[in-house]
């Protein structure tokens, strides 16, 4: 008798602790899961952003570097497909420049953006402003 009542004091688990143990350790992971999830769209995105910026600043340059008499739609059309982006597009704009008191300039508008998927879509937008060459 004295041994089963020993037996008793030094019992292993119950069932209930276990399943406590283990709802426990499941949120832990999904936890550090999310993070890891979180972590790679942030990087993801930070890329895409990295290269709508340079494809921005690209399209810019071109259209700075043929200056004011030149840019017309014929010159530069919109929409641009970017193929470094998912559903990349870039979409550029003129108008005279706001200041009446300066003529020949325009201030240019780039947009490039991107979308894959809800969570990682985005876009960048540059303005400048060419102004006629002397």
């Amino acid at each position: 008798m004295k041994e089963l009542r020993h037996l008793k004091s030094q019992a292993g688990l119950t069932l209930v602790e276990l399943m406590v143990a283990v709802v426990i350790l499941a949120l832990g992971l999904w936890g550090v899961s999310s993070m890891f999830i979180y972590g790679y769209t942030s990087q993801i995105n930070a890329q895409y952003t990295q290269i709508a910026t340079h494809r921005a600043q690209e399209l810019s340059e071109e259209m700075r570097a043929a200056g004011v008499n030149h840019i017309t739609t014929e010159n530069f059309p919109s929409p641009i497909v970017i193929t470094d982006l998912p559903n990349g597009v870039a979409t550029r704009s003129w108008t005279a420049y706001p200041d009446a008191s300066v003529a020949d300039q325009l201030l240019l508008t780039v947009t490039v953006r991107w979308e894959q998927g809800p969570r990682m879509s985005g876009h960048v937008s540059m303005q400048t402003v060419v102004a006629r060459r002397p």
